[in-house]
């Protein structure tokens, strides 16, 4: 059953504790996966809709008591990964000067070294190309840190709940960054392998085969051959185009054309509601947004 929604920072902190310790003891590619799923489980099945009540529990107490305060104001400037990681971004984004934009930016890499623009295996981390950090990143105040809200004594422990489950919904990105990271490094080791067997033209095309060809091929069960292996990075490289032909459609219960709302509607990734211009997100091609404008992204990090 999942965690009790006070007991997820408690939850979250055994999971991570155990994570770093299996890090260091990761060497295989099996390793890297059986960690990752290990880990995936707990985290997004329990501790983060544990997480999540305590947040909703906040927004009851606040909605059934008609405080005027909103739940975004008494959850903003919780310190977690997500500052710390809009505080070094702004850093990087505000510094002219070549060295201390060197500094700035291998600051960054130290924390958050293991996330990458986009969340997908197959893409660069920062560590890796720190160059993609300084391409996203735009000149910007660093984040303020919002004092505490404050209730009345019977909602006072449940406000240090719900900061406390807030902060957890933010440092998991940086949990999950640090898993992925781990499976990224241990299939460019496998790519580095098949390469030097004259398999791959370059070790990053192992992310074009299928996963489990890669693990039976480790593990000295099926070989790989050319012929195999060039007809499966074929294989996926035509319905990776065929999918980016022909993206699904905004459908579903949780995104979608509301015609009695005249717009898009879909799970917003933060708390509140808004009324404004919507802006597609494009990495690679940033700017200022106007006032009051909704930003719509596929994945979203507070780097960009």
């Amino acid at each position: 059953p999942p965690e009790p929604a006070s007991d997820a920072p408690r939850a979250f902190a055994a999971l991570a504790a155990n994570v770093e310790a299996r890090l260091s003891a990761s060497r295989t590619l099996a390793d890297a996966l059986a960690l990752f799923v290990d880990a995936y489980g707990p985290l997004f099945g329990e501790i983060q809709p544990a997480a999540r009540a305590t947040r909703e529990a906040l927004a009851t107490y606040l909605r059934e008591r008609g405080r005027p305060e909103s739940l975004a104001s008494l959850l903003r400037g919780v310190p977690s990964a997500a500052t710390d990681r809009a505080r070094r971004a702004a850093a990087v984004a505000a510094t002219i000067d070549p060295d201390e934009r060197t500094a700035a930016v291998a600051a960054y890499v130290e924390r958050f070294g293991d996330e990458a623009p986009v969340w997908d295996v197959a893409t660069p981390t920062y560590a890796e190309d720190p160059g993609a950090l300084v391409r996203l990143t735009t000149p910007s105040a660093p984040p303020a840190h919002a004092p505490p809200g404050s209730l009345p004594s019977d909602g006072a422990a449940l406000l240090q709940a719900a900061r406390a489950a807030a902060a957890v919904a933010e440092d998991d990105d940086l949990l999950y960054a640090r898993l992925q990271a781990r499976v990224r490094a241990a299939l460019l080791r496998e790519g580095r392998r098949l390469q030097a067997a004259n398999l791959l033209a370059r070790p990053d095309d192992v992310f074009w085969l299928p996963l489990e060809l890669v693990l039976r091929d480790a593990r000295g069960e099926a070989p790989l051959s050319l012929a195999a292996v060039t007809h499966a990075i074929a294989q996926g490289r035509a319905a990776h185009d065929a999918a980016l032909a022909d993206p699904p459609p905004l459908s579903g219960a949780r995104a979608g054309w509301d015609a009695r709302a005249g717009g898009v509607r879909g799970r917003p990734a933060s708390s509140g509601r808004a009324l404004g211009p919507a802006h597609l997100h494009d990495p690679s091609r940033p700017k200022d947004l106007p006032p009051n404008a909704i930003l719509i992204a596929r994945t979203l990090l507070p780097t960009e």
